[in-house]
């Protein structure tokens, strides 16, 4: 992975970092809802500032990823109305 800050105009620099198969699950919707919730706020990232990266990304899957998780919470509900109010502001 590459990281670098927002506001440093710096070369980015590469984390490694080992994980091990335990820590890994079968499929997505296996995952931890703290895992899910980090993926929908990454992917939610690439489509508003229209990253090729999220091509085949669409709010309403940022929504399904959401409204699955098992846990509430101030998080998911803030997710859940940005999403909204994001596909309200892009006609969707």
């Amino acid at each position: 992975m590459r990281y670098k800050p927002a506001w440093e105009n710096e070369t980015s620099e590469l984390l490694t970092r080992r994980f091990m198969r335990s820590h890994t699950r079968s499929s997505f919707d296996a995952a931890s809802d703290t895992f899910r919730l980090a993926v929908a706020a990454a992917e939610f990232a690439e489509i508003l500032r229209n990253s090729e990266n999220a091509d085949a990304a669409g709010l309403e899957q940022v929504r399904a990823i959401l409204m699955d998780m098992e846990i509430g919470g101030d998080a998911r509900t803030e997710m859940i109305t940005l999403v909204e109010t994001a596909a309200s502001l892009m006609g969707m």
